[in-house]
């Protein structure tokens, strides 16, 4: 819903604060009924013909199919449910015209229902985005005399609400808030638009506001009585974290685990998640003392092991950043405390992976060990884990391939296990942890354990530069098999993608091109590599070379669908970006305006030659603008800011519209342009966006110039 105002990327370098955020919209009421299966069958066909016509953009012949729809179907059920999704395809392919009529089509021709009611809710919505405030005070109230008997009628309300307040209208959202109280006493559906309310507020700068509206969303939470409470309130502790709001977010999520205490996870698995996040935001906001201080208070609370150990596992991922000794011993806990549990397993192959980049490899063999012994109904687990480790130890001994004075045999300890020498260096353990794969009995029965082992053994013999050996060992897999060879190639890609994380770019290179060599049919895995490829090259300063395999990969799958072409592109703008900002910083403006140019070359050329869905065209150029901006060339960078303003939904259209005046404001010293001209950006500015955050500064600058 509402596909215009949705977000649809964040990034890290432009994509700061969120303004816009939709609560998503929710329905409780499901249809029940089924059609006659031959009158379903081809009602299904006829659709989806007409939303291919949609999509491939032939709209003449998506009317006509439309025309027969309404002919043949018009009394049947499900037809309500079709017109809404034809409306819905006619929107995201920015036919807003054709959505808007076929929504109101919807409205008027078929009974009260539940997808009659999302039309309506849809059309009001357009009026929202058009500023008709008549038609916006009038047809809230229509609706609710038509669909007065549905369900759903609430949700819808408030929906609308929330949805007001993404579009600056705050005031309009509490109004309808009131009317809320006023006929559905302590609704969810209300906490939704206090929500919003109340993010808005964290957003602003008001501190009375912002503890105001809190406050207010607390109250409701205590009024509600909802079966599923936990897990709206959970789902607006979400919106608070997407919106980089952790404080808010903190207190929700904190308020939603107290309401968890002692009750079953299955019952109340949201507070459950709200507590987990807890332990996240801690984290984020790097408080290494709460972070333990909720685990000393939970961990006597929680229901059972499962979840103890859960919170214990959690709360150490946190830690590993902010306080290593820290990380170990709550990783030690969960694995001694809780042996056999599945979050054990994965603290146990934590603490493994710490013992390795410690250079303890003893203890990190026996914790190995433990892995295999210890968890005997997680082998699959304990075979991904151990696959992993054996890249760990691959990545020890590229960074420090010192040998360990004496070989350690690991003893068994059931009849189950045979020992296996780990060897005197990291590289023999590499090829030790693949035998042990492909041999032991109980990892033997995880099917992918033998090809995990087989993988190890050819990252080993390419990180010694015998590409042969890694293609013999990689033939012994039966690479005829469709779901072989897309597993293999996906594993090799992460594999891959570890050596990047482990900054080590060349050799994530040399993977990634055997990678390449070896599955050029699988598309996911060429997309993928070309990517990582690039962007290891870009931390080498191989610029040119990331940036000829940029083109390789615009020229090979920029017009191919489903495969995230668009953004892992985006992705590679950005890191030319990111790191032209950084050498700006540093003073070297020469490689930082060389960097920024290869960050525009990167978006110019996905503008002109990858296939694009229409929302994420103004992101596109909004970062062009932003790095012809921070280039300083103004004029470039006015371009696309006035490009990014006409898309008048899209979330950084208020930022694109203020940099337009401070550019106007820059060519006004040089006399290049007027005070009415700057004037009339700011006010278009405040009139479009009354509440965004650059409101402040318009007022002022009206009041200066």
């Amino acid at each position: 819903m509402f596909t215009g105002s949705q977000l649809h990327r964040v990034r890290v370098f432009f994509l700061c604060t969120i303004l816009c955020v939709c609560l998503p919209m929710v329905f409780a009421a499901e249809l029940s009924e089924s059609l006659d299966p031959v009158v379903g069958s081809s009602l299904t066909t006829q659709k989806d013909q007409a939303l291919e016509y949609i999509k491939s953009g032939q709209l003449t012949e998506a009317e006509a199919a439309l025309d027969k729809l309404k002919s043949d179907y018009a009394n049947t059920k499900d037809f309500d449910q079709t017109l809404f999704e034809l409306a819905e395809c006619y929107r995201a392919n920015q036919q807003e015209a054709q959505a808007l009529s076929l929504h109101q089509y919807n409205v008027a021709n078929t009974a009260p229902s539940e997808s009659s009611l999302r039309s309506q809710v849809e059309v009001i919505a357009h009026y929202m985005r058009q500023k008709d405030d008549s038609l916006v005070e009038t047809e809230p109230n229509a609706m609710k005399s038509r669909f007065s008997e549905q369900a759903g009628l609430p949700t819808a309300i408030g929906d609308l609400a929330a949805y007001s307040v993404s579009l600056g209208r705050s005031d309009r959202a509490r109004a309808w808030l009131a009317d809320l109280d006023k006929q559905w006493p302590n609704h969810k559906a209300s906490l939704n638009v206090q929500g919003a309310l109340a993010l808005k507020s964290y957003r602003s700068r008001d501190k009375a506001a912002k503890a105001a509206d809190m406050k207010n969303l607390l109250t409701r939470f205590e009024a509600c009585e909802d079966e599923q409470l936990d897990a709206v309130i959970h789902g607006i502790g979400k919106c608070f974290e997407w919106s980089g709001q952790i404080d808010g977010c903190l207190r929700i999520n904190t308020y939603n685990a107290e309401r968890f205490a002692e009750e079953d996870y299955a019952e109340r698995k949201h507070g459950f998640w709200s507590l987990l996040a807890v332990v996240r935001d801690y984290g984020k906001l790097k408080d290494a003392d709460k972070i333990e201080e909720t685990v000393s208070k939970w961990q006597d609370i929680l229901p059972d092991e499962f979840t103890t150990s859960c919170l214990i596992n959690a709360a150490a991922e946190q830690m590993e950043s902010l306080d290593k000794s820290r990380f170990e011993s709550l990783l030690s806990l969960n694995s001694a405390k809780f042996k056999g549990q599945e979050h054990a397993c994965k603290s146990q192959g934590h603490l493994a992976r710490h013992y390795i980049e410690t250079g303890r490899y003893e203890q990190a063999d026996e914790a190995i060990e433990s892995l295999r012994q210890d968890y005997p109904e997680h082998q699959p687990q304990v075979s991904g884990q151990c696959f992993w480790l054996g890249m760990q130890y691959l990545a020890a001994d590229e960074k420090n391939p010192i040998a360990e004075p004496n070989s350690l045999i690991v003893k068994s300890k059931g009849t189950e296990f045979e020992p296996h020498s780990l060897g005197s260096d990291p590289s023999s353990r590499v090829l030790a942890i693949a035998e042990m794969l492909s041999t032991d009995k109980a990892l033997s029965a995880v099917p992918e354990s033998a090809n995990r082992g087989r993988l190890l053994k050819c990252a080993h013999a390419i990180s010694k530069g015998n590409k042969v050996l890694a293609e013999s060992v990689l033939s012994e897999a039966d690479l005829k098999d469709k779901k072989v060879r897309a597993k293999l190639a996906n594993d090799l890609y992460w594999m891959g993608r570890f050596y990047r994380n482990q900054d080590l770019p060349a050799k994530a290179i040399n993977m990634l091109n055997f990678n390449r060599e070896q599955f050029a049919d699988d598309k996911w895995s060429m997309v993928r590599s070309y990517h990582d490829t690039a962007m290891s090259q870009i931390a080498l300063n191989d610029s040119l070379n990331a940036q000829a395999m940029t083109d390789e990969l615009i020229a090979d799958y920029g017009q191919t669908s489903g495969y995230r072409v668009e953004e892992y592109i985006c992705i590679i703008g950005e890191e030319f970006f990111g790191r032209g900002v950084q050498a700006i910083s540093a003073g070297n403006i020469e490689k930082g305006y060389a960097l920024l140019d290869q960050a525009i070359a990167v978006w110019e050329k996905e503008l002109q030659e990858v296939r694009l869905a229409p929302e994420d065209i103004p992101y596109i150029m909004y970062y062009l603008a932003q790095a012809c901006y921070q280039r300083q060339d103004y004029d470039k960078a006015l371009d696309y800011y006035q490009q990014t303003a006409a898309y008048t939904d899209f979330n950084k259209a208020w930022s694109a519209l203020y940099h337009v005046a401070k550019i106007y404001e820059k060519m006004l010293k040089q006399n290049r342009a007027s005070a009415d001209q700057v004037r009339s950006v700011y006010r278009t500015l405040l009139e479009r966006y009354p509440d965004c955050p650059a409101s402040k500064v318009a007022n002022h600058r009206l009041n200066t110039l």
